[in-house]
């Protein structure tokens, strides 16, 4: 008897990402956070972030002196920018360990509400680009847009 694979319930390997669609992410949650949080994007807090999360895409193990040294220095746009080469659990590593990265250099020691939505932010922007603040805040909290934006400006 030929059985046949039925491939409709297999689930599909989820494709690497290319370090544009990381860096187009990252810019898109972190637009997303300010956005809702009425901050600037220019504060020292988002720049750093998107800094290290790029520094630690590469380089996972970098410490704090590679994310200054990155941040100093020119945007480097790269041969392999649009390479797909990064996992999804990759690129949740580099995001998460950036806002720690960053909040721990800075006053805040800790990650809080804005850092915690930058994450989910960009992490929901990479999967699904069209996403926006409600089903962000219905998908990763299970709260309304209005009781999320609320924590954000504790």
């Amino acid at each position: 008897m030929n059985a046949a694979l039925d491939t409709a319930s297999v689930p599909a390997a989820p494709e690497p990402f290319t370090r544009t669609q990381v860096k187009e992410a990252i810019s898109a949650g972190i637009d997303l956070t300010t956005d809702e949080a009425n901050r600037s994007d220019r504060e020292d807090r988002f720049v750093w972030a998107s800094a290290a999360m790029l520094v630690l895409l590469d380089e996972p193990a970098a410490t704090w002196a590679a994310v200054l040294e990155h941040r100093n220095g020119a945007p480097v746009i790269r041969e392999d920018d649009d390479v797909a080469q990064f996992t999804r659990d990759q690129v949740a590593r580099a995001v998460d360990e950036g806002v720690r990265l960053v909040a721990g250099a800075s006053r805040r020691a800790l990650p809080d509400d804005i850092d915690d939505l930058i994450v989910n932010a960009t992490l929901t922007l990479l999967d699904d680009p069209r996403a926006d603040f409600e089903s962000i805040a219905r998908d990763n909290y299970a709260v309304s847009p209005r009781e999320l934006r609320s924590w954000l400006h504790d």
